[in-house]
């Protein structure tokens, strides 16, 4: 098993080099060259929360002592981008198969505003809360008929459902959270490491774990179908 995860990566970092001045400096090389190099049986890609820019919309709405869904210009462009992404993830999904043994998962993200309604949101208001449901929502309908097309075009390429209700009962607005919360002690939390404040809104040590059982279940599923995936499995985790 290789990890080729990458902090901030985009679908253009997937092949292309990735770089930023606070991240990734020397850019890391793009990460399909890996993948190539490792010829993996299995590819697990979580990518497009990052092109709709997911961390500054975060950091917009819970910095902000105003509502951000104020703004009914950014929150449409960014749901507008979220449903934009479709194509992009089909080509990419394709192109990651393409002259390889691979095939390639694709799970959904989970959704860590299960009840935005009820609960402490902590430092966001009820309609921001919501704003993120229906984003991360835009974004796995886009994952899904991506992986859908590309599956109908004959590229070996899985989307994983179960992982959008991973969090069910403990998202980021419930008193057992899957996810580091905006909540006072989340952010006190997050202000004692430096990349504290990456990790806001992402899964916890459990929230991961919870994430591997749903993606280890629909690979062991669909191994037990025809034309599997080799049961000597070499898998590669992209994100």
């Amino acid at each position: 098993m290789a990890d080729f995860a990458c902090s901030r990566a985009v679908t253009a970092s997937i092949a292309g080099p990735q770089g930023d001045e606070l991240y990734n400096d020397p850019p890391e090389p793009p990460q399909i060259d890996r993948i190539r190099a490792f010829s993996p049986d299995i590819v697990i890609l979580w990518i497009g929360g990052n092109d709709i820019g997911f961390a500054d919309l975060r950091n917009q709405c819970v910095l902000s002592a105003e509502d951000c869904t104020a703004d009914r210009v950014r929150t449409e462009r960014a749901l507008s981008e979220a449903r934009a992404l479709e194509p992009r993830l089909k080509a990419l999904y394709e192109s990651i198969v393409t002259g390889s043994r691979a095939s390639l998962y694709v799970p959904a993200y989970p959704q860590i505003f299960d009840q935005p309604s009820g609960g402490d949101c902590g430092s966001l208001a009820s309609d921001e809360a919501a704003f993120g449901a229906e984003l991360i929502e835009t974004v796995d309908n886009a994952i899904r008929k991506a992986a859908a097309d590309a599956a109908v075009d004959g590229y070996r390429v899985k989307f994983v459902a179960s992982t959008q209700e991973a969090f069910a009962g403990h998202g980021a607005c419930q008193p057992d959270p899957l996810v580091h919360t905006v909540t006072f002690g989340g952010l006190l939390e997050a202000e004692r490491h430096v990349a504290g404040g990456q990790e806001l809104l992402h899964p916890t040590e459990a929230g991961y774990e919870a994430l591997t059982s749903e993606v280890s279940s629909a690979i062991a599923k669909s191994l037990s179908t025809p034309n599997p995936p080799s049961r000597e499995s070499n898998p590669a985790i992209l994100r």
